[in-house]
């Protein structure tokens, strides 16, 4: 059988990451190659370089369904991770969780240790804990889709927001690291108490911000007035750590308007007043 290629930069980055396999034997990606700040992704590294990230058809996403509504310090969430691309059947992936200062963010916990496990960086990054696919875990969940289960534990005590930063490769599994697509996805979540409250100041006066919940999703944004009549509507798709900038001149009536933020994995509302 072909032995599938996925990040071969797995075996090429031994002498640049040392990273360790606590209580598994199959390879899944390099510890810190999941694109978050000061790592690398595969195709950076020196394989799988022959296109840009985020190039082709290919589709990433990390979804739970306990998000939408904010996080609770403590508890525990299934993350499902999937990648998607028609005519391929060999995936991998790589997923960090970071606080706002770059520290591991809670822990994962694996629920299926036949295709994911959980991975360390020796060398960097060392207080990093990845969860990434085994060997086995490179073959595709059905047609033309990878997907990864796992568990994540939200941390005891939440200051400001979570980002979970993703790679992950569709390969053509030809035996070479040469014509597979390297993707990423950022996602930020925030905990159960600020989700409602996303846009600064409160009150403003002709303009405010908005801290996006979610990167790599084409999110809605929507003002309305106290009498229903929506006043301003936007779809914006931004990169992580970015604000959006509203704008609205100094004509706006002074009084209450109700800002709506909506992409396929969030909604959330918030009242804001104008001075």
């Amino acid at each position: 059988m072909k032995k599938p290629i996925l990040f071969c930069c797995f075996a090429a980055a031994i002498g640049l990451v040392s990273f360790t396999y606590p209580g598994a034997k199959s390879t899944g990606a390099p510890a810190s190659s999941t694109g978050a700040p000061g790592e690398f992704t595969c195709n950076t590294i020196g394989c799988h370089d022959d296109a840009l990230s985020n190039q082709g058809k290919a589709r990433l996403w990390l979804e739970s369904k306990e998000w939408e509504k904010g996080i609770e310090p403590g508890k525990i969430y299934t993350l499902k991770v999937s990648i998607s691309r028609n005519d391929t059947q060999r995936f991998g992936f790589e997923l960090v969780a970071l606080t706002d200062d770059g520290k591991q963010a809670g822990n994962f916990i694996l629920t299926d240790k036949s295709r994911t496990q959980i991975i360390f960086n020796d060398s960097e990054w060392k207080d990093r804990e990845y969860l990434t696919y085994t060997y086995h875990g490179t073959r595709a969940f059905s047609n033309d889709l990878g997907e990864w289960t796992a568990q994540w534990q939200a941390p005891k005590k939440i200051v400001g927001k979570i980002t979970f930063y993703l790679a992950g490769v569709a390969a053509n599994d030809d035996g070479s690291d040469k014509g597979d697509e390297v993707h990423t996805y950022q996602k930020v979540v925030l905990t159960n108490e600020t989700t409602g409250h996303l846009a600064y100041p409160n009150p403003f006066e002709r303009s405010f911000q908005i801290l996006l919940p979610t990167t790599s999703e084409e999110t809605e944004v929507s003002l309305w007035n106290h009498t229903g009549q929506r006043i301003y509507s936007k779809k914006v798709l931004v990169a992580l750590g970015q604000t959006l900038l509203v704008d609205l001149g100094s004509d706006l009536t002074k009084g209450i308007y109700f800002l709506q933020v909506e992409s396929p994995s969030f909604k959330s509302f918030q009242k804001l007043i104008k001075e």
